[in-house]
């Protein structure tokens, strides 16, 4: 199976209710370039018009399960347990298709979507990120990943 080197950024920001400051696990972004034969492994059909196939190397969101458990694998083969522990199933409370994962470590609130959305946008603008990685994601995965992004697409 082909594989994919996939970088994780990470943004230190206060918790939204005890404001303890952590890294928020943000989005993660192929390195690598694109495999000739990627678009094989795209899940379901392929309609060049409905606008969904997001560019391969856009970043990705950390906001849907498929997201949640990549960076999670990811985070503990890069050493970060803790920050892969950090990341939550999606809350009962949340709506819509997109939510946040990120759980502070020390109250442990899941602050909600539209408060991840932001911090998204500043940190791609502040550019204070931290990255880690890269480390390998089969080709598969990450495509069934960029499938299941429903966020900003590219910023």
């Amino acid at each position: 199976m082909p594989e994919v080197q996939v970088q994780i950024s990470l943004y230190k920001n206060r918790c939204f209710q005890c404001g303890e400051p952590f890294w928020w696990v943000l989005w993660m972004r192929a390195i690598s370039p694109e495999p000739d034969n990627a678009m094989q492994y795209w899940p379901g059909s392929i309609d060049e018009d409905d606008g969904v196939i997001q560019h391969f190397a856009m970043p990705v969101v950390v906001e849907n399960p498929d997201a949640v458990h990549t960076a999670q694998r990811l985070l503990e083969n890069l050493g970060q347990k803790g920050r892969a522990r950090q990341l939550v199933d999606r809350p009962a409370r949340a709506r819509g298709a997109s939510y946040n994962a990120n759980q502070c470590p020390r109250c442990r609130h899941v602050a909600s979507w539209h408060d991840l959305d932001h911090l998204v946008i500043e940190a791609a603008h502040e550019n204070r990120l931290f990255h880690l990685g890269p480390a390998p994601v089969s080709l598969r995965e990450w495509m069934r990943v960029i499938a299941a992004q429903h966020n900003v697409r590219g910023f």
